[in-house]
């Protein structure tokens, strides 16, 4: 009985090898959990939604068009007189051939509780409202091209742009997109007469060249602000930053004289027959569809104000 219990206890026993084993596993497992977890816990905090970046409908309303206590402050908004345009080359399936290039500089602090993206491009919660006649039968603006950066297009790399401030990403040349249609856009005041349309900025630090020689204008976002994080505010003193590049199709009247004469600068007349600004909106997607508007500044049309320090 005694030698019995003995075999029995040794049957049993633990060697030390595999103590170190099973808690080297155990611990293992630990380890592997821990890399799940926080890997999770990394890829939700970098994930598009915590970042901010946003994807429009192409055909929304915005369910909040009081336009008053919002949670994202615009101010101190300016527009340039330093515009260029001209004829645009590789558009795709485009219907516009004309375009013209401005920009907006202004203050924006968040004061709602969730971060967004204030970047260039169509990720970004920015966008400019335009009005176009509905007798303009186009349905995409053309963006510089930056989905072809790369060693393998030496042209696109860093380079200082002849009309900006610093260097930008020189792109081979332009992409179609098409803009979100604001189908409620009589709520903002907008004839009948007229479609409005919701136009995303050029991508950060990107630029193309038009027929004519000009070049689109680029957007400036410093890179540690392209999230702007609730409570916090952006701006930047510096020349060219703090600003958004947006491509306007035109018609072709005024696309002509732009092609023609790169310092040509058109009445206010001139730039209403082939569209209205309406304002900078901050826009999100509200799950049903739609959109809410999380901030407003209404725009004055391009080029009524000179500014030096763009």
């Amino acid at each position: 009985m005694g030698q019995s219990n003995a075999m029995t206890k040794k049957a049993t026993a633990v060697s030390p090898l595999s103590a170190i084993v099973s808690s080297s596993s155990k611990k293992f497992t630990e380890l592997v959990c821990l890399v799940i977890v926080f890997g999770g816990v990394v890829i939700w905090y970098f994930s598009p939604q915590t970042l901010g970046y946003v994807s429009l409908p192409l055909q929304f309303r915005i369910n909040n068009v009081e336009l008053t206590e919002l949670g994202v402050e615009i101010s101190d908004l300016r527009t340039c007189s330093c515009w260029s345009g001209g004829y645009i080359q590789e558009v795709g399936a485009s219907a516009m051939t004309y375009q013209m290039s401005t920009r907006y500089r202004f203050e924006i602090y968040n004061g709602s509780d969730r971060t967004i993206a204030i970047s260039g491009g169509e990720s970004s919660t920015v966008r400019l409202l335009v009005a176009y006649p509905k007798s303009k039968q186009w349905r995409a603006v053309a963006l510089p091209d930056n989905s072809r950066w790369s060693e393998d297009y030496p042209q696109s790399r860093p380079k200082r742009n002849p009309i900006e401030h610093s260097e930008v990403w020189v792109d081979p040349g332009f992409r179609s997109i098409v803009p979100s249609l604001v189908k409620n856009g009589v709520e903002f005041g907008v004839s009948t007469g007229y479609d409005l349309y919701a136009i995303p900025a050029s991508a950060d630090y990107s630029t193309a060249q038009y027929s004519s020689g000009t070049w689109t204008h680029a957007t400036y976002i410093d890179e540690d602000s392209r999230s702007l994080l609730p409570g916090h505010s952006y701006a930047d003193a510096r020349p060219g930053y703090s600003s958004w590049s947006f491509q306007l199709p035109v018609d072709e009247t005024l696309g002509r004289k732009l092609n023609q004469d790169a310092s040509y600068q058109p009445s206010p007349e001139e730039v209403r027959r082939s569209f209205i600004v309406v304002g900078i909106a901050v826009l999100v997607p509200d799950g049903t569809g739609d959109t809410q508007l999380l901030g407003f500044a209404p725009a004055a049309y391009p080029g009524n104000k000179a500014s030096d320090d763009f």
